[in-house]
């Protein structure tokens, strides 16, 4: 299984993973709301490394879960070509919430519609960059249907 790095911010968190020598904790469950946590592409702020990928399945036992990204640099240029940059995506179970492959101006804020958030990493074969830093947190809220 594949995973990536977090370190947590300020309070326990529950998890289980299996380490891969460059990524670490692909499940992250948050406890109760206001519990919050960190993800890192691999290796940041250094550049992260060529030919992975790494997945994160964020979740909550109620309410929802927001994601912060606190710095986002893929690549310096062609934004919009997937097929040759490395790329983040983040979903939840009713919506694709962000598909990047490039540079974007942060913080960028995503709030998940139900208890769990997946974000996937995909570094592809170009030149690496610095990578991403997100900030996660249980929230409260309605739970969409």
């Amino acid at each position: 299984m594949v995973s990536c790095q977090f370190t947590i911010a300020s309070v326990p968190l529950k998890f289980s993973a299996e380490a891969n020598s460059v990524c670490h904790y692909p499940r992250l469950s948050l406890s109760s709301h206001g519990d919050t946590g960190t993800i890192f592409s691999p290796n940041y702020p250094a550049n992260f490394p060529t030919g992975i990928t790494c997945s994160w399945t964020i979740t909550v036992p109620e309410g929802r879960v927001r994601l912060t990204f606190e710095d986002l640099q893929l690549s310096s240029n062609n934004c919009g070509q997937f097929i040759y940059h490395p790329f983040v995506r983040v979903q939840d179970r009713k919506s694709l919430l962000l598909l990047a492959n490039c540079t974007m101006k942060t913080p960028i804020v995503l709030e998940s519609t139900y208890p769990l958030l997946w974000v996937t990493f995909n570094a592809k074969n170009q030149p690496p960059h610095r990578g991403f830093k997100a900030h996660y947190e249980a929230i409260p809220g309605t739970l969409s249907t």
